[in-house]
């Protein structure tokens, strides 16, 4: 139903490889073996500003009713705990996010 978690998962400290000090972070694994996660990137800019892209394998999404949601997404490290909630919507069967 519409209340329901969509997905979840967690990586454990120290998984991100910081890639350009303070700006670039990633994470990659093929397998998906912690929550289906193959790759992240967090590209923070001069502003403070973080872009977090997130794929993974392809996960049962059945709970999701087949339409547009509003999501959240919480990103939290350390001190850092941050939730971005915005509308997705469901294009060609895959959900995305409105810009």
């Amino acid at each position: 139903t519409d209340d329901d978690v969509v997905y979840t998962a967690t990586l454990p400290a120290g998984s991100l490889i910081e890639r350009t000090p303070g700006r670039n972070y990633s994470y990659d694994d093929p397998t998906g073996a912690i929550g289906g996660i193959r790759k992240i990137r967090l590209r923070v800019n001069k502003h403070g500003t973080g872009v977090l892209s997130l794929d993974t394998v392809r996960l049962d999404l059945s709970q999701a009713e087949a339409n547009n949601h509003r999501l959240s997404v919480q990103l939290a490290s350390g001190d850092y705990d941050q939730t971005d909630s915005r509308t997705w919507e469901l294009l060609q069967g895959k959900l995305k996010t409105q810009r």
